[in-house]
């Protein structure tokens, strides 16, 4: 009886998952229902992640916005789908939405040179980052959204230097947006961060960062 009393509410589930997506993107519009291969990333992560009291409506949820915000999502293999869709759905059980970590994706893999298989690491170490400096995952989250196509230039070394102005952020108490702005030259070419880093070690007191380590 059990067994199907949640096979039941799956099935329930995957049919409001069903119509949420039908409304936020246009991909199963044609035929109103889930593709069979959704379905079951749906299934698969809802189970993997049951122990975090992950629902099928979430991940369908989390789906959707990867759908809508990550570009390159739709035409990804099943197996990246399913390791994206994982990610997503245990972020959005820490307190990330969903359309946070997509547009996080999104420009990791556009921006950043992240391929699909690392976009778990990016999670993971703005995660540690966050426990680190006892800030909450949220903030960081936001924050890596914000100026992530800021820090471009430095490619994956973008969170690296992303981690050394969290570190400033709150040891200074300046939000991510005002230590950017400081120098008034963007971190997009070698001269111009070794400016800003100048004018940031300046105001700092002292050599926090380093061109050259970033």
């Amino acid at each position: 009886h059990k067994l199907a009393a949640e096979a039941f509410n799956l099935s329930m589930a995957l049919d409001k998952v069903n119509a949420e997506l039908s409304r936020e993107t246009a991909l199963f519009q044609e035929t109103g229902t889930i593709m069979d291969q959704q379905a079951r990333i749906i299934r698969d992560v809802e189970s993997s992640n049951r122990f975090l009291g992950v629902t099928a409506a979430e991940t369908g949820q989390a789906m959707g916005a990867l759908q809508s915000s990550m570009a390159d999502f739709t035409r990804m293999s099943k197996s990246d789908k399913k390791a994206i869709s994982n990610t997503a759905t245990v972020m959005q059980e820490l307190g990330i939405n969903a359309g946070t970590s997509a547009q996080i994706f999104d420009k990791a893999t556009k921006s950043l040179g992240y391929q699909n298989s690392e976009i778990r690491g990016i999670s993971d170490e703005l995660h540690a980052t966050a426990q680190s400096l006892g800030v909450p995952f949220k903030q960081i989250a936001d924050d890596f959204n914000t100026v992530a196509t800021e820090l471009a230039f430095y490619g994956e070394g973008a969170i690296d230097v992303f981690k050394d102005l969290s570190k400033q952020s709150k040891a200074t108490g300046l939000s991510m947006q005002n230590l950017l702005k400081i120098g008034g030259q963007a971190f997009n070419t070698f001269d111009g961060a070794a400016q800003k880093v100048g004018r940031l070690n300046a105001i700092l007191g002292g050599p926090y960062l380093n061109s050259i380590d970033m």
